[in-house]
């Protein structure tokens, strides 16, 4: 065994190293392929990380899409339901309408029918002389005023009612 000393040298002396650095037998290339492998991994790994992210973004992407467009087909078809319930709502109250003033026209023809009637003075001569008896006035049944009757008559008009049975008691007198 040699001695850790030699010549006062402290440091021990190690092997010389050959100028030319040979791998060393398999425990470099093992090393080597064990790395290599390793970061072959890790890159794999990395790539299919990176593609089930990208993979992510884009189904999130189309899934907020979709969820966009339902949501704007949900709305219109809401929109077209809602309008077309108001559109029908409308049309039973323009029927109601139209019915009601069906029914206010006939009212409205019957009872222009009974101011026609009432006005008429045919129809007043003949009821005048059917319901109440009456006759057609011969020429000594008419009695003409005098003028100051008329005046009287006017005035009288535009008086009460008592001045005017006053106004029809004289004339009766003076017949």
């Amino acid at each position: 065994m040699k001695s850790r000393y030699e010549e006062g040298n402290l440091a021990r002396q190690l092997h010389r190293m050959p100028a030319i650095n040979y791998p060393m037998p398999d425990i470099e290339r093992e090393k080597k392929e064990a790395k290599k492998a390793r970061a072959q991994r890790l890159q794999y790994n990395e790539t299919v990380r990176q593609d089930y992210y990208s993979a992510g973004k884009i189904r999130a992407k189309l899934l907020r899409r979709l969820f966009s467009v339902f949501l704007v087909v949900v709305v219109a078809a809401g929109f077209i339901a809602w309008r077309s319930a108001k559109i029908a709502e409308m049309s039973f109250y323009n029927t109601g309408l139209k019915r009601q003033i069906g029914e206010y026209e006939k009212e409205n023809s019957i009872v222009y029918d009974q101011l026609a009637s009432k006005t008429s003075l045919q129809a007043i001569e003949e009821r005048a002389t059917t319901a109440l008896g009456m006759q057609k006035a011969s020429s000594d049944a008419l009695v003409y005023l005098g003028e100051s009757s008329r005046t009287l008559g006017v005035l009288s008009a535009l008086s009460s009612a008592i001045d005017n049975s006053e106004i029809i008691e004289q004339w009766v007198l003076e017949r």
